[in-house]
């Protein structure tokens, strides 16, 4: 796999805009949202959550699947709840939960 760059992020971006029909919402996280940004910290996996409806969600999937794997990006989805749950662990000092 390729470390995350933002000309990746922005060529993901763009193929999912022209293969999903229905609006969809990606959030990045971590290390790829501070490179979309601008920021030079590489990253080698691109942490997200996404906001589908249910019609657009196997689209929206199955075209984030296939253009990672075309970018050799190195994708982890991530679920709300758990997400957030580490992050707090983190800041109070705790690492991750286990």
């Amino acid at each position: 796999m390729e470390p995350i760059t933002a000309a990746a992020l922005q060529a993901l971006m763009q193929g999912l805009g022209e293969r999903c029909s229905q609006p969809a919402t990606l959030y990045l996280l971590g290390g790829s949202a501070l490179c979309f940004m601008g920021s030079p910290r590489q990253t080698l996996g691109l942490d997200y959550m996404a906001e589908t409806s249910t019609e657009a969600g196997h689209e929206f999937q199955k075209a984030l699947v296939d253009l990672a794997a075309a970018l050799q990006l190195d994708i982890d989805p991530r679920e709300f709840r758990a997400y957030f749950a580490e992050i707090r662990h983190r800041v109070n000092g705790r690492g991750a939960p286990g």
